[in-house]
C-alpha cells in the first residue's frame, strides 16, 4: 500500500471518514490503529522493531521524570537502542526497516528534550505513540518535535472544509511533482548515470538529478503534510526553496529543514555550536549526517564535501558582510546573484555521490564532466519539458497568494492549478511508481 497508489488514498479516505465521526475520545487510538495496521501493511516483520523502540523510549523519558539523578545514565540507554537499531540495519547486509532513519530521530529528539527540561515526560502510551507512527510521515518525514505535534492533538478542532481543501491541494502537487516531474526525470538520470559515464550526458544528468531529488522528496513531503492536513495536524514545511539559497549554509536551512534543524540541535550545538571549535564541529556534524544517510564511503565522502564548502561558506560571509553593506544596491544584486550560482553548483555537484553506486563510479562521472561533451537536442528537449510545468504551477501558486485579488477568487485559482495537475498525472503519470529515494534511507 503505497503512498502513489489507489489503495493508499481509498485506506485514508476510510480512517478520514472514521476520525471525524469518531468521539474525541476515540481519535488517537483510531489513528494508532490505522498507522500500525499501514506500516504493517508495508512489511509486518518490522511492526514488532517500531513498537520496541517506541516502548522503550517512552519509558526511559517517564524514568526521567521519576529518577533526575538517573537521566544521564537514563539517555545512554536510550541512545545505545536506538542507535544499535539503526546502525545493526545500516552497516549490515539486511533490508533496513522503512522509515527506521526517521521513527529513530523522532524518538531520539523526544529524548533529548525531556533529558534537558525542555519539555515533561508525557504521561500518555497512545499519544506518544501516535507521534513516533503517525503513518503520514513515518516513512520519509518530516521529522516532527513531540511539543508541536503534541500541541495539534490537543487542540482538537472542529472538522472544516477547509482542512480537506489545503490537504487535497498538497497531496495533489506532491503526486504530480513526484509522478510527473520526479519519476520522468528519472529515465534521463538513468540514462546518464547507469553504465560508463558519458562526456555528451554527464553535465546534464546532474541537473536533472538535481531536479529529480528534488521533486521526488518534495512530492512525498507535500503528500504527508496534505495527508496529515485532512486530519487537521499540519507538519513541517520541510523545504523552502532550497535552490533558491545565497550560501551553503542558506541551502541547509531550506533543505530537509527538519532534518537539518534536529543536527543542529542534536548534534551540532552539543558538540560546542558556534560557541568553541566551530569548524570542527560544523565538518564533524555534516560528517555524521552523511553517515546516517549510509554507511558508505560515498556518503561520508558527501558529508566531507558539504562540511568544507559549509565552513567555506561561513567564513566568507564573515568576512564580507562588513563590505557589502557599503556597496551600492547594484553591487549587492550582483553579488547576491553570484552567490545565488556559486550555492547552486555546489549543491548540483554534491548529488553526484547520491547518485554514484560508489566512489570509483563518483570519480569516472566528474571526470566525464570536466571532458565535455555536448547532449543531444531532445536529451536537453526531454530535461526542460519536465521542468517547464513545474515552474508554471509553482509561480501561479505563489502568484495567487501575492496578488491583491478577492479570497474567493484566490481559491479559484488555486483549486484550477491543482486540477490541472491532476489532469497531467492522469496523462503523464506512471501507475508503477518509481520507488521513493529517501525511502532507502
Amino acid at each position: 500500500m503505497q503512498v502513489t497508489n489507489c489503495l493508499f488514498f481509498g485506506f485514508v479516505c476510510l480512517v478520514l471518514l472514521a476520525y471525524w465521526t469518531a468521539p474525541l475520545r476515540a481519535r488517537i487510538p483510531l489513528l494508532l490503529v490505522a498507522s500500525y495496521f499501514w506500516y504493517a501493511s508495508l512489511d509486518p516483520r518490522y511492526l514488532p522493531l517500531l513498537v520496541i523502540a517506541t516502548l522503550v523510549d517512552f519509558f526511559v523519558a517517564r524514568a526521567m521524570a521519576r529518577r533526575p539523578h538517573s537521566s544521564r545514565t537514563l539517555l545512554f540507554f536510550s541512545l545505545a537502542v536506538n542507535l544499535g537499531i539503526l546502525g545493526a540495519f545500516k552497516l549490515s547486509p539486511l533490508q533496513a526497516p522503512l522509515g527506521v532513519s526517521f521513527y529513530t530521530f523522532h524518538s531520539l529528539s523526544y529524548v533529548f528534550d525531556v533529558y534537558r527540561r525542555r519539555i515533561p515526560a508525557e504521561s500518555s502510551l497512545l499519544k506518544y505513540s501516535l507521534f513516533v507512527s503517525f503513518f503520514p510521515k513515518l516513512q520519509a518525514g518530516p521529522i516532527e518535535r513531540f511539543e508541536s505535534f503534541s500541541g495539534s492533538l490537543e487542540a482538537r478542532p472542529p472538522f472544516r472544509i477547509e482542512w480537506l481543501e489545503t490537504g487535497i491541494a498538497l497531496t495533489v502537487f506532491g503526486l504530480f511533482l513526484k509522478l510527473v516531474v520526479g519519476d520522468s526525470l528519472s529515465l534521463l538520470v538513468a540514462k546518464a548515470f547507469d553504465g560508463p559515464a558519458r562526456p555528451d550526458l554527464a553535465l546534464l544528468g546532474v541537473y536533472a538529478y538535481s531536479a529529480q531529488i528534488y521533486a521526488d522528496f518534495l512530492g512525498y513531503t507535500l503528500i504527508a503534510r496534505g495527508v496529515a492536513q485532512c486530519f487537521a495536524i499540519p507538519l513541517d514545511r520541510n523545504f523552502h526553496h532550497p535552490y533558491l539559497a545565497t550560501s551553503p549554509r542558506d541551502f541547509w536551512r531550506r533543505w530537509h529543514s527538519s532534518l537539518s534543524f534536529w543536527f543542529r540541535d542534536y548534534v551540532y550545538i552539543p558538540l560546542g555550536g558556534g560557541r568553541s571549535h566551530w569548524l570542527r564541529n560544523a565538518l564533524l556534524t555534516m560528517v555524521i549526517a552523511g553517515a546516517w544517510h549510509g554507511a558508505s564511503v560515498k556518503f561520508l565522502l558527501w558529508g566531507i564535501y558539504h562540511g568544507i564548502f559549509l565552513v567555506i561558506g561561513v567564513g566568507i560571509e564573515r568576512v564580507a558582510a562588513p563590505r557589502i553593506a557599503d556597496w551600492s544596491r547594484g553591487m549587492k544584486a550582483a553579488a547576491r546573484s553570484l552567490a545565488w550560482f556559486a550555492t547552486l553548483q555546489v549543491s548540483c555537484f554534491g548529488w553526484i555521490f547520491f547518485r554514484a553506486a560508489s566512489v570509483g563510479s563518483a570519480w569516472d562521472y566528474l571526470l566525464a564532466i570536466f571532458r565535455g561533451g555536448v547532449p543531444a537536442k531532445g536529451d536537453i528537449l526531454y530535461f526542460l519539458l519536465f521542468l517547464a510545468p513545474w515552474a508554471l504551477a509553482g509561480a501561479a501558486l505563489r502568484g495567487t497568494g501575492a496578488l491583491p485579488i478577492p479570497p474567493f477568487l484566490r481559491k479559484s485559482c488555486f483549486a484550477l492549478t491543482a486540477g490541472a495537475c491532476f489532469l497531467v498525472i492522469l496523462i503523464l503519470g506512471d501507475p508503477v511508481a518509481v520507488p521513493f529515494i529517501y525511502f532507502k534511507f
